[in-house]
């Protein structure tokens, strides 16, 4: 067991909750067994380094109590540490360096909450991207669903024969079984929403955190930040409380938009007039300018949209989430969402279409350029194909399904429907 001797006293002037942290470390390591000198050759690091750590003149990073715990359990021979300790000791760590209030306490506690938000964000995306699977799966069977109700009974279809009330027992429960396959899309649609924006927000938090970080680890090392200007900060949330961010200088306040989040950007740009928005966006980083998009208001962002030219807003559309390009082309015109997606890239314009509900997605393809549907769905798996068909108008999906592929269109519905009788033509699905 580390001696007394080994062991600086705690150090003066220690905030309380810095005196705590550093009580329970000292406990753990006397709880080892071991010298000062092999405790710190066991965590790599020096045993002076160790030693200020003990004595609450320093705090580490939470990354050294875990390893310190890790080791105990080791040396100890015990069970690893529960998760109320492990949560214990970094509400006491997070706390003493709220406490401290040195840069490089300052510095330790960004790098932890970086780290966390981090790990919350990439916990949204992988949510969102199970989300979107399962999301993908529910419609193609929806689609493959209704391709085989349309098919002919005699061609091995599921229509029942027999008595007309079991043709008609059927069709209630095929009906039923389709309905509650609609009800399950649209719940995966909401919790896709809702973890869409969760993503946004936690990639937003960690961005603000990043940018603080660098800001404090600049200030730590005695160099200046770039561009740093406290009066042109001050000057912008004043103008924001005033009302009058329309009067700022456009590059004065691009300098500040550079350094900020991209939250707190969308939230300025919001706040401008649709004209001065546009001027800002057009001369901010590509990226910086798809981000600030994303995250502004729809309202908004669709009539800052509605003032930029429908090639350049196409290429916009064509770098963002396909999840966000339904939000916006839901609050356009018709007439202009059409238009943005007969210019945007096939494939992500099937992506796009695939998340937006059923009537939406109708709505858009009905006044979309037919050739460019049908070679749009000619990209498409049959089942996919299907559904996206399945949304329009019948005479407009008849239309489109006589410039598809002929093997694909095969696929969708038997070549006996553009004759006279057909079980589809009566059902009226893509009937003239």
């Amino acid at each position: 067991m580390p001696g007394s001797k080994e062991l600086k006293p705690l150090g003066q002037n220690l905030t309380p909750e810095a005196t705590t942290l550093a009580g329970e470390l000292r406990m753990l390591v006397n709880a080892l067994g071991i010298s000062m000198t092999l405790c710190a050759a066991q965590l790599h690091m020096d045993k002076g380094t160790l030693s200020r750590y003990l004595s609450g003149e320093r705090i580490p990073d939470f990354r050294v109590i875990e390893d310190l715990l890790m080791l105990s359990t080791r040396r100890c021979e015990t069970a690893p540490p529960t998760q109320y300790v492990v949560t214990h000791l970094r509400t006491l760590h997070q706390a003493a360096l709220r406490s401290g209030g040195t840069p490089q306490q300052q510095i330790v506690l960004l790098r932890e909450q970086l780290a966390a938000a981090d790990n919350v964000a990439q916990q949204a995306r992988r949510k969102e991207q199970a989300l979107t699977a399962a999301l993908h799966a529910a419609q193609q069977h929806i689609a493959k669903f209704d391709v085989d109700l349309w098919r002919p009974g005699d061609d091995g279809g599921r229509q029942p024969t027999g008595h007309a009330y079991q043709v008609e027992r059927y069709h209630y429960r095929v009906q039923d079984d389709r309905q509650a396959l609609l009800d399950e899309i649209e719940r995966l649609k909401r919790e896709l929403d809702q973890a869409h924006r969760q993503r946004l927000a936690a990639e937003a938090r960690a961005e603000d955190l990043e940018r603080q970080l660098d800001r404090a680890e600049h200030e730590a090392a005695g160099d200046p930040e770039p561009e740093r200007s406290p009066d042109a900060l001050s000057e912008l949330v004043a103008r924001r409380r005033d009302g009058t961010l329309d009067d700022m200088d456009p590059d004065q306040m691009l300098s500040i938009l550079s350094r900020i989040s991209v939250a707190w950007v969308a939230e300025i740009l919001d706040e401008l007039a649709p004209s001065r928005a546009v001027l800002v966006l057009a001369r901010m980083d590509v990226d910086q300018a798809d981000a600030a998009l994303v995250h502004m208001n729809p309202k908004q962002a669709v009539l800052v949209l509605d003032r930029m030219d429908t090639t350049k807003v196409a290429r916009t559309l064509d770098r963002m989430d396909p999840h966000q390009v339904v939000v916006l082309l839901d609050e356009e015109l018709p007439g202009r969402a059409a238009r943005l997606l007969n210019e945007m890239n096939l494939g992500h314009v099937a992506h796009v279409l695939q998340f937006a509900p059923e009537t939406v997605a109708g709505m858009f393809l009905d006044r979309m350029d037919p050739a460019r549907v049908a070679a749009m769905l000619n990209l498409m798996a049959p089942a996919q194909a299907g559904a996206m068909l399945h949304c329009m108008s019948p005479v407009r999906a008849r239309t489109i399904m006589q410039q598809m592929d002929p093997v694909l269109a095969a696929k969708i519905a038997y070549p006996s429907y553009y004759n006279s009788g057909s079980s589809m033509r009566q059902r009226g699905s893509f009937g003239a």
